[in-house]
């Protein structure tokens, strides 16, 4: 998966490169960089429980990157994530989760987020990575591409752009 995100009028970051593998099924890495810091980032995540489609077991993802969306920080986080298909046009996915910076460790903070699948096309997203809320519409033009159009900090509009393979 390739992606990137602009924030054109954005007073810290203004725009980041992501790219991430799949290893294992459960496991999979990137690398990024953030241009206004000029920092490249690594993530890697593990997914030690996977989420029961059919029931009510939630999935749990430990890992560490960037977690702020926009931002050029290093983090170490758990999260817990589930989805539901209400109907073949209407799905909701829902995490959350907590986070530090790393290298310090002194200080944790919560992130939330909520996913409502309007179609197989279309969806609106919310979230809140511990200092902000950030929320969109991602539009799914082929099954590869992603294009979201998001207000960072409920203030910055920006673009994300994924290419997954």
């Amino acid at each position: 998966m390739f992606s990137g995100m602009t924030i054109p009028t954005a007073e810290e970051e203004t725009g980041v490169l992501n790219a991430r593998v799949g290893l294992l099924s459960w496991l999979d890495a990137g690398v990024g960089y953030a241009f206004e810091t000029e920092k490249v980032l690594w993530d890697a995540r593990v997914q030690p429980v996977l989420e029961q489609e059919d029931g009510w077991k939630p999935g749990l993802i430990l890992g560490t990157g960037s977690v702020q969306t926009g931002g050029s920080d290093q983090s170490v986080y758990a999260q817990v994530i589930k989805s539901w298909e209400v109907s073949e046009t209407f799905g909701l996915r829902f995490s959350t989760g907590v986070a530090t910076l790393l290298p310090d460790h002194d200080q944790l903070f919560g992130m939330a987020g909520l996913t409502a699948s309007l179609s197989e096309r279309y969806a609106l997203f919310g979230n809140y990575d511990g200092e902000s809320f950030h929320e969109g519409l991602a539009w799914i033009p082929l099954d590869w591409l992603t294009v979201s159009f998001l207000m960072i900090e409920t203030e910055f509009p920006a673009i994300s752009i994924t290419v997954k393979r």
